[in-house]
C-alpha cells in the first residue's frame, strides 16, 4: 500500500548522489562527438535564409522555434560547453533541434521524410 510506497520515495537505488556514473569527456573526444553534425563543406545558404526556409517547410509555431533554440543552447552547454557551433554544423545542429522541438511541442507532426526535405 501507501506505506511501502512512502518508504521507497527518495531511494537512490544503490547510487550515491555524489558519485557520477559518467566521466567527463576530454577535448579530443568532445571534438569527435561534435563532428557528427559537421557537413563536408560549409552550406551555401546563410543561416538566416535557412531558418526562414525551415519555418516555411515545417509550418510550426514561433514557440517551437524558441524551444529549438533552447535545445541548441542546452546542447552547446552540455558536457562543460565543449561542443562548438561552427559554419559547418550550425545548420544541422538547428535542424536536429527543431525536429526534436516539433515532435515534442506540436500537435501536428509530419513524417521524417517531410522534415528531411527541409
Amino acid at each position: 500500500g501507501h506505506a511501502s510506497w512512502n518508504t521507497s520515495v527518495g531511494h537512490n537505488f544503490g547510487f550515491s548522489a555524489t558519485h557520477s556514473l559518467k566521466r567527463p569527456r576530454g577535448h579530443t573526444e568532445t571534438m569527435q562527438v561534435a563532428k557528427v553534425f559537421d557537413s563536408s563543406a560549409i552550406p551555401p545558404i546563410g543561416i538566416d535564409k535557412y531558418l526562414k526556409r525551415l519555418s516555411a517547410t515545417f509550418r510550426c509555431s514561433d514557440a517551437t522555434f524558441i524551444a529549438a533554440l533552447i535545445v541548441v543552447d542546452r546542447l552547446l552547454g552540455y558536457d562543460g560547453g565543449g561542443l562548438p557551433l561552427t559554419m559547418r554544423n550550425v545548420h544541422r545542429v538547428f535542424l536536429a533541434s527543431l525536429v526534436v522541438a516539433v515532435k515534442y511541442h506540436e500537435d501536428l507532426v509530419y513524417s521524417n521524410n517531410h522534415y528531411a526535405k527541409a
